[in-house]
């Protein structure tokens, strides 16, 4: 079975690029499907493999999954029990119970083998931004008001994936954040974890030898040459036609003007 993984450190963004390659029909269905997966034991975890592979699979058998970079211990404990080269210990049973994500990031011995293991001969997809601080914004307004994703449309089947409550109309994006407290210092902090979260993912693809295809959301928004590189590596063919999806762009005029404050206050961004 084929498969994608699209290893990424922004949520909203990737949901567009899941979006674009399911609407091709051909590369996998991909969805973020490690949030809470409550499995404790081998016959759960198959039953969540079993699950997630019969969602995130396109008609060709082509699966697609997306993870972030503070899901790693939930994957790996996931997968830790069909790997019989690795079952969990007590010891890593420990660590899943403190703060994987903190360790890992100060201590690149960590293994995360039943992820890879699981995962070997991928296609990898490293999605990131070039502009760490319009990202942290994203990050701050999301949080803030709990929208994630701007929609044009009411078909619920083109919606499947895209979650309601952090959802908003396009007629409603214009002023969906100006309650919004600007906070520079949050700010800054935000670009610093967005800053680890791009370490650990090279961390990751340089202790397994991975060589991802590395994309910025910057330059996928209005250029989908990216779907002909991404369906050349797994060797599908593309449809003559892709659908548009049903999202648009979150960000609006206060984003702008965020960033411009935050320069003021941090002019090594400037």
């Amino acid at each position: 079975m084929k498969k994608i993984v699209i290893c990424a450190t922004q949520r909203s963004g990737s949901t567009m690029l899941c979006k674009e390659l399911e609407a091709t029909t051909v590369l996998g269905r991909p969805k973020e499907v490690y949030i809470n997966p409550k499995v404790q034991n081998a016959a759960e975890a198959q039953n969540f493999v079993n699950r997630i592979v019969s969602q995130g699979q396109s008609e060709n058998g082509l699966f697609a999954v997306k993870i972030m970079q503070d899901q790693w211990e939930k994957v790996d404990k996931v997968h830790s029990y069909l790997s019989p080269s690795s079952p969990p210990s007590l010891m890593q049973s420990l660590l899943y119970k403190l703060s994987f994500t903190k360790l890992i990031q100060t201590d690149p011995k960590l293994k995360l083998d039943s992820f890879h293991q699981f995962y070997q001969g991928a296609t990898w997809v490293f999605l990131r931004r070039k502009e760490h601080l319009y990202q942290a914004i994203s990050r701050d307004m999301a949080s803030q008001t709990k929208v994630c994703h701007v929609v044009n449309t009411n078909d619920e089947t083109k919606l499947q994936g895209i979650g309601k409550r952090g959802a908003i109309a396009m007629e409603n994006a214009h002023d969906y954040n100006m309650k919004t407290q600007f906070d520079a210092k949050r700010l800054f902090n935000r670009i610093q974890s967005i800053v680890r979260e791009e370490a650990g993912w090279e961390r990751f693809f340089k202790k397994y030898q991975i060589s991802p295809l590395e994309l910025y959301y910057e330059d996928i928004v209005g250029n989908k040459d990216y779907l002909k590189e991404l369906a050349r590596q797994v060797e599908v063919k593309l449809p003559d036609t892709i659908p548009a999806i049903p999202l648009v762009k979150v960000g609006n005029q206060l984003n702008e003007e965020w960033a411009e404050r935050f320069k003021q206050e941090y002019p090594q961004y400037a």
